[in-house]
């Protein structure tokens, strides 16, 4: 059972992977992305706000997107030490 679980998640990160070097290498994708991210950069520097929705699980990403804009705007955190 274990190595069958094993075999699902490393099927699904190689899915994954793909699909991230899909992505890469879509010229259309990267465009819009880039514009998405330059018309966001301009609505924050003219004063402007950003506002990010979502319902369920989509819901908390936009949530975490919105905190991770926030506490970067206010202030750089130092990174966190690693564990030993």
């Amino acid at each position: 059972m274990e190595i069958a679980l094993r075999d699902l998640i490393a099927s699904e990160l190689k899915k994954t992977a793909a699909l991230i070097d899909r992505l890469a290498a879509d010229a259309a994708m990267i465009a819009l992305v880039d514009s998405i991210a330059r018309r966001c950069i301009a609505a924050l520097r003219s004063g402007n706000k950003l506002l990010l929705a979502g319902n369920g699980g989509s819901a908390a990403d936009a949530q975490h997107l919105a905190a991770e804009f926030v506490s970067r705007f206010n202030f750089d955190r130092p990174g966190s030490a690693p564990s030993r």
